[in-house]
């Protein structure tokens, strides 16, 4: 069976962004638009080991960007950590509208609904991640710990008359997140700058952005598929 294309490309552009306006949102820090710019897909700000001081503390300057070597851990605590901290809320009442999407060969796909600190609830598939790895065996690593199924990804094929087309780059991958633990969804959140209180309407969506949390502190490009436009309440 061959995989769907990522239409909404760059989804884990829009994935990751839109976790960080969330994240910014959920602890009351405003629009998204007020944040500093920055790289939607970089994972958090990292020193290697050649920049750091005598003594092994961080450089006084900015941080390397990450290299096509593949991403660095993540550090263990945001700038921000000692204001940081973060809270998760499992909500029923919060429906999502539609609750489920088809998915390939007859099966579909859960919808969780979210909501953040100001109230702004959002969609999001509860059985997928998308993920952009450094290289083919980080992605073979990746499928195997999670038992995942790669169902599509942002390859593009070559023209009918030869030549053309891309690599993937970025796969959407179909897993069961609740096989992951919650038990440091929040030491993962707050490491990775997600401060504030997270509202979920399944237990599935809190293993999945704890899964994503996790992955996100570890330096992995992972973000979830979040659905159309977000609606105030």
């Amino acid at each position: 069976m061959g995989v769907m294309p990522l239409r909404r490309v760059p989804r884990l552009a829009i994935a990751l962004s839109f976790l960080t306006a969330f994240a910014a949102a959920a602890a009351g820090c405003g629009a998204a638009d007020e944040q500093p710019a920055r790289d939607p897909v970089t994972p958090a700000p990292v020193h290697s080991p050649s920049s750091a001081g005598p003594d092994g503390s961080p450089p006084a300057t900015d941080p390397p960007a990450v290299t096509d070597a593949g991403p660095k851990a993540a550090p263990d605590a945001s700038p921000d950590a000692a204001t940081c901290s973060f809270a998760l809320t499992i909500d029923p009442s919060i429906t999502p509208n539609p609750s489920t999407l088809p998915g390939p060969n007859g099966t579909s796909h859960p919808i969780a609904a979210t909501r953040d600190g100001a109230g702004v609830t959002s969609n999001v598939l509860a059985d997928v991640v998308i993920f952009r790895p450094a290289n083919q065996a980080e992605l073979t690593t990746f499928l195997a710990k999670y038992a995942g199924v790669v169902i599509g990804d942002d390859s593009v094929p070559p023209m009918a008359g030869g030549g053309g087309g891309l690599p993937a780059t970025s796969y959407l991958i179909r897993l069961d997140p609740t096989t992951f633990p919650l038990t440091d969804i929040a030491a993962d959140a707050v490491a990775i700058g997600f401060c504030g209180v997270l509202i979920v309407s399944s237990d599935a969506a809190a293993h999945l952005f704890a899964l994503s949390f996790h992955e996100q502190r570890a330096g992995r490009k992972v973000g979830l598929d979040f659905l159309a436009e977000s609606a105030g309440h």
